[in-house]
């Protein structure tokens, strides 16, 4: 026994004598001094024969990698003690110890301590910086001395290229030499390096000298790879692109080593740290093929290429789900504000948190950080803070400096050019950050913090229901609006109802649900758009408010009214930064809600002693308040001296009598008062509201009566913008009028106003409301006007008062002695829209000679009372005449709904127009040019203008009108996969004026549809919502129903009836005849009325592609029509069909070649007939029930033809369906005439068209020469 176990104790004592030779530097703690070695005891070394490479050497051991190392003799660092070890030492270079170089021996020497060795060792560094990944970017060096510089390219090549990539430890085999300014840029500094001894490791000097030039790009070896649909920049579904074409990885055999070598190649250090693999297909399918699978990493490699089991196939994965994993990132924080959106930024390191300093920090790394917290870089703004804006913090040692980010980099660790904790900086330049997200907005208010809120979902704008809407979620909106540290002390009022006027567009959500919190609305408990019980009236809104109070003191400190310097909630304001928006905002807040203020620095007003606070506004003029604005500068942080106060005077600025009008009246000078404030439309608050407002208002509008009324109405569609006016009653434009933009105390009332002193107009005794004998009525009275008080302009002004301005007026005189006279003079200037605005008006009873008006406002006018008809204009369908203004007045016989629906419109221009009312006073339902398709437009009265100019002539236009009927509020557009049902819900309610949107739904109740602007729109699948479907020789019908439940809540859980039902169907045809990019258009869907119920249907098209592809696993899909292509070449075609009814199969039913498109059947190719292959070049290489998949050789015609066209055509048939088309099989291939084409000719270029469109353009092709390349 003892014999077995002698070799192996000798083999271990073999091996413990190889253990490293232990070296060290005198003194200790530098990077240069006298070399000591150990062997039994510690010695040194005599400098015979110690030159440059047993100092390389010795440096190498010492743990530089690439370095300057200088031999030093004659004791240079100091004599040593005890024995000289080594003597007579002559290296390669190449050792890994000094021990492996050949010397003396042991202890063998003839020298003395006076000529011990030493070594100085400089370590070298080179880098890529400024690229889009690890693997590339502009080379940069850092000299022994330890200055960084970009390297200039002099005399590079591939092989240097490719050495540099090796030492970088990244892929060589293709690396390139690229032009470096294409990256961007890091260090200023640049140098000329003799870079072939740092890739051999053999500068015996410093190989860096100053020069310049253009900077060296190097681009290494590499697998380019993405992390796709994380939160996270390092998290995703793993995605690999080779041949032009991104791929996933199978996650069958996805193992832990494959993934940190993933990471690897993406940047990550993970020398320590493991990644997180996820195999439950969290981050989706993917597109694309399966590349690789089983890839067996050992985890060291820096690439996946360098991985044993790479081959790049087409891989059939057994796990449906890819590959998907989560990278170690460097863990990051936003400190010191109000959530965790802003603050300090903060990293952690070593196990620690240090600071990042503000040098060289700019939006791109910004961009990284609010990436790394996982925003969506789509939909926020990352804001850089100011330097030490969060400065109430602890103190913390400054980790990260001069960071330099570029493009889409992962991490913010990826972008440093220091080592952790280098910083000259000191802790007023810690640098903060606020991923400030942009996808909420506030629409239609009377200022920046206030209005109708609107989120940004999937792209688009969406309002959101106002159900369960309240303080809390108006708080969170607020706070997504405003910096640190307003965010923290804004509180959100919530206004329901439409209170900023009705949004366009989906409503997003509904029955949100904050808790205070979220740092974004979309965060919070919510219902999405299928589940929104509200349209556009019930639009939520929010206003925001601070309790910071503003107040003007003069140069006795005593508070004014008007002008002084500013305080803000008992603290100066600096000047810095200080203008005229700032002060407009000031002055906004004291109730100056339309100013022209005049600015003031220096504290000009000499009222404050202290100091201010030095917040530097960048306001934009539309805030209300000044913490309101964008501040440069933390509020309360920084202070300033006493004379660098700001100071305002508020001057009062009119609006201008443009921005105020009265809407919604029965007349001109009646109605609700709407201002035009912050480019809005809206109304005045009935609170607050005096007679001194009714007059200003009245006077600005250029009325000129005394006896002026005001009442509270109803909101109408509009916003409400101003919480109460505050006039004296002396002044001539409200603008001078201080106002309170506040709402908080209003109700759904508004202010109306009538400024006529209830004069009105009328026209009586004729054929319709818009001609006869013209009568005003005036302090109480009714009666007739003086003919002599009437001309043309006049004339104009009465028949505004009617409703209708612009118009061409006809005056006839009558004479009656009996009539009372109400006006007798009258002078109008044009302008006017009632005679109440006139410059002279008297009625004083005298008889006027006895003469009086008849008054005509439109030169052609014809009333229509049938209960359905149609009228057009004159001459139609020839040219109408010009300057023509005519009325239709069409009044049905009955108090029910009608429909009115425009069939045919050609008009010369824009100035030619139809106007369509459901009274002449009444608001326009619709104005018309031009256009194609027009809504049915519903009332129990219609009033059709009609008015051309002298310009042009055109055809004009043609209109029905019948009883309405719920199918005209829906129309189907049958879609090749989904319904495409619409309900407008304005002529729904019509009918039904309870109607809600979500009271709708397609057979079940969770089938509801999107609210869009007043539609509700059904795109659910044929395949859902209980959908069944029966079969035709022509079309596979689907059908449906849109029902309406009886219940008095929305989405009851039990239904007992319906209101009304709606039988819809789709027609899809059985066989369509592909073409390139086709897409469907649906005929005119046909409505048709069963008896007993109501039915809509429509028609439509299965969506069919043919798409060329360059290789047989079908992924490199050919752009372009047509392709060009060598005969001879192989063309593979997908013919594929976009539908996802799984009970649906398609037929390839025949697919033929023609050199043009109008060729006969002597030029028809057959490629396949009746689903058989009949030509000996063509082969179907698999049919499933969406698609076939076939190539072909590609071929010419004769006779000079450039070009060949491919057309197919298919068959749809159900799953289970038995007849001959949908179940032919072929057992043998057919023979074809192969005389009609040749192969012949394998380098000409030819022409392969997927269609016939444009084919008559092929003659004038050029052709290029890459094999199926488009043209």
């Amino acid at each position: 026994m003892r014999a077995l176990w002698l070799p192996v104790l000798t083999f271990l004592l073999h091996i413990s004598i190889t253990v490293p030779t232990s070296i060290k530097l005198v003194p200790s703690g530098g990077n240069a001094g006298r070399v000591e070695v150990y062997h039994s005891g510690w010695g040194t070394i005599c400098d015979d024969t110690f030159r440059h490479n047993e100092a390389m050497v010795i440096c190498r051991m010492l743990g530089y990698n690439l370095v300057v190392a200088k031999a030093y003799g004659e004791a240079y660092f100091g004599s040593g003690v005890g024995t000289i070890w080594m003597d007579s030492i002559k290296c390669l270079g190449n050792e890994t110890d000094i021990a492996n170089c050949h010397f003396d021996g042991w202890g063998k020497h003839d020298c003395s301590h006076s000529e011990d060795a030493g070594v100085r060792c400089s370590e070298l560094h080179i880098r890529l910086v400024g690229g889009s990944n690890p693997h590339e970017g502009r080379l940069e060096g850092q000299n022994s001395a330890g200055t960084w510089g970009e390297i200039i390219t002099t005399g590079i090549t591939s092989r240097i290229a490719q050495g540099l990539c090796s030492v970088l430890g990244l892929g060589s085999a293709a690396a390139k030499i690229v032009d470096g300014t294409k990256f961007v840029q890091g260090v200023s500094n640049q140098f000329e390096v003799n870079l072939t001894c740092i890739i051999d490791n053999t500068c015996a000097t410093d190989p860096f000298t100053t020069a310049h030039g253009t900077p060296l790009g190097i681009q290494c070896s590499y697998t380019p790879i993405r992390l796709v649909d994380g939160k996270f920049p390092l998290e995703g579904r793993v995605e690999v692109l080779h041949n032009g074409i991104w791929g996933t990885l199978c996650g069958e055999h996805f193992t832990t080593h494959d993934a940190k070598t993933i990471c690897t190649s993406l940047g990550v250090d993970m020398s320590h740290q493991n990644p997180t693999i996820f195999s439950n297909g969290q981050f989706g399918k993917g597109t694309g093929p399966s590349w690789l699978s089983n890839m067996q990493c050992t985890g060291n490699e820096k690439d996946i290429g360098e991985c044993r089991n790479v081959t790049w196939t087409y891989n059939t994965c057994a796990s449906e789900n890819p590959a998907a994993l989560s990278c170690p990132s460097t863990n990051i924080r936003l400190e010191g504000g109000v959530g965790p959106w802003e603050g300090r930024l903060e990293v952690f390191h070593s196990g620690r948190w240090g600071s990042v300093c503000s040098q060289g920090f700019e939006q791109p790394e910004a961009d990284v950080v609010c990436r790394m917290l996982g925003y969506d870089h789509r939909d926020t703004v990352a804001e850089i803070l100011p330097n030490s804006y969060f400065n109430h913090l602890p103190s913390q040692d400054i980790l990260l400096d001069q960071l330099n980010c570029s493009g889409s980099v992962a991490d913010i660790s990826f972008c440093r050019t220091k080592d952790w904790g280098v910083t000259n900086c000191s802790r007023s330049q810690e640098v903060g950050v606020r991923c400030q997200t942009k996808n909420v907005r506030l629409v239609g208010g009377s200022h920046s913090l206030e209005g109708r809120v609107e989120v940004k979902i999937n792209g688009s704008w969406a309002t959101i229901c106002d159900e369960n809407w309240d303080d809390l979620d108006a708080t969170t909106v607020c706070r997504m609006l405003l910096q640190y540290p307003i965010d923290g002390d804004v509180i959100g009022k919530a206004y329901p109802g439409g209170k900023f006027g009705r949004g366009v567009g989906q409503i997003g959500l509904s029955n949100v649900q904050c808790n205070g919190s979220e740092e974004d609305i979309l965060f919070c408990q919510a219902n999405g758009q299928r589940r929104v019980n509200c349209d556009h009236a019930r639009d939520a809104g929010a206003a925001c408010y601070v309790d910071y109070n503003t107040t003007l003191l003069d140069s006795t400190n005593i508070r004014n009214d008007k002008e002084g310097s500013i305080h803000i909630s008992g603290n100066a304001i600096c000047d810095e930064n200080w203008d005229e928006n700032d002060a407009r905002s000031v002055c906004r807040s004291l109730g100056y809600w339309s100013s022209s203020p005049t600015v003031y620095m220096d504290n000009w007003f000499g009222s404050s002693s202290g100091g201010g606070n030095k917040i530097s506004p960048l306001c934009r003029g539309n805030e209300d308040n000044l913490a309101f604005c964008p501040l440069a500068k933390e509020w309360g942080k920084d202070t300033c001296s006493t004379g660098d106060i700001a100071g305002v005077r508020c001057n009062p600025a009119p609006m201008g009598y443009h921005r105020v009008k009265l809407v919604d009246g029965d007349q001109p000078g009646r109605g609700r008062v709407l201002v035009n404030y912050n480019n809005n439309w809206g109304y005045v608050c009935s609170h607050g509201w005096t007679q001194h407002d009714t007059v200003v208002v009245c006077r600005m509008l250029r009325y000129r009566s005394y006896n002026m009324t005001s009442t509270a109405l109803a909101q109408g569609e509009n916003a409400i913008l101003v919480g109460e006016i505050d006039c004296r009653g002396n002044e001539s434009d409200i603008g001078l009028c201080k106002a309170d933009l506040d709402k908080s105390n209003c109700t759904d009332m508004v202010v109306g106003l009538d400024c006529t002193d209830n004069v009105k107009a009328r026209l009586v005794n004729g054929s319709s409301v818009l001609d006869g004998r013209l009568e005003v009525l005036k302090n109480g009275q009714w009666g007739v006007v003086c003919s002599s008080a009437v001309d043309t302009t006049t004339a104009e002004v009465f028949c505004s008062m009617l409703g209708y301005s612009n118009t061409k007026p006809i005056i006839n005189t009558f004479t009656d002695g009996a009539s009372h006279v109400s006006v007798n003079q009258i002078a109008c200037e044009g302008w006017e829209d009632h005679i109440g605005q006139c410059v002279h008006m008297s009625g004083t009873g005298s008889r006027c000679n006895n003469t009086y008006v008849n008054l005509q406002c439109f030169n052609c006018s014809t009333r229509y009372s049938t209960e359905r008809g149609e009228i057009h204009s004159m001459n139609y369908p020839q040219n109408y005449d010009n300057n023509a203004d005519c009325m239709y007045m069409i009044t049905p016989p009955s108090n029910g709904m009608y429909g009115l629906v425009i069939q045919d419109l050609t008009m010369n221009d824009d100035e030619d127009f139809i106007d369509i009312r459901g009274q002449p006073n009444g608001p326009s339902l619709g104005t018309f040019s031009h256009g194609g398709e027009f809504p049915v437009i519903p009332g129990q009265k219609f009033y059709v203008r009609f008015q051309t100019n002298g310009s042009g002539t055109e055809k004009g236009f043609r209109i029905t009108w019948k009883p309405l009927t719920i199918e005209d509020a829906m129309t189907l557009n049958c879609g090749t996969t989904t319904w495409n049902a619409v309900v407008n819900m304005t002529i729904l309610r019509s009918l039904y004026p309870d109607a809600g949107v979500s009271d709708i739904y397609l057979a079940v109740q969770s089938c509801t549809g999107t609210v869009v602007d007043d539609l509700v729109v059904f795109q659910q699948s044929y395949t859902d919502c209980s959908s069944f479907k029966t079969t035709t020789d022509t079309d596979i019908i689907y059908h449906n129903q849109l029902v309406y439940p009886n219940s008095a809540t929305p989405f009851p859980v039990i239904v007992h009836g319906y209101r009304w039902r709606v039988d819809i169907s789709c027609n899809v045809n059985r066989q369509t005849n592909v073409t390139q990019s086709y897409i469907p258009t649906a005929p005119s869907v046909t409505q048709t009325i069963d008896t007993g119920h109501h039915h809509l249907s429509g028609s439509s098209n299965y969506d069919i592609h043919l798409t060329f592809y360059q290789d047989s696993g079908f992924y490199q899909a050919i752009q372009g029509n047509p392709i060009t292509t060598h005969i001879g070449d192989n063309v593979y075609v997908k013919v594929d069909v976009n539908t996802n009814d799984p009970e649906v199969k398609m037929r390839l039913d025949t697919c033929v070649a023609k050199p043009t498109a109008d060729a006969g059947p002597d030029l028809t190719y057959p490629l396949i007939q009746n689903g058989c292959v009949v030509d000996q070049d063509t082969t179907i290489l698999s049919q499933g029930s969406h698609e076939t998949k076939f190539f072909f050789n590609a071929f010419e015609f004769p006779a000079n033809h450039l070009s060949v066209i491919v057309s197919c055509n298919a068959t749809y048939c159900r799953t289970d369906e038995l007849s001959s088309r949908c179940l032919q099989t072929c057992h043998a291939r057919r023979s074809n005439d192969v005389t009609m084409v040749t192969r012949t000719n394998l380098n000409k270029l030819i022409n392969i068209y997927s269609s016939s469109t444009n084919f008559k353009k092929a003659n004038n092709l050029k052709f290029v020469s890459p094999i199926l390349n488009s043209s």
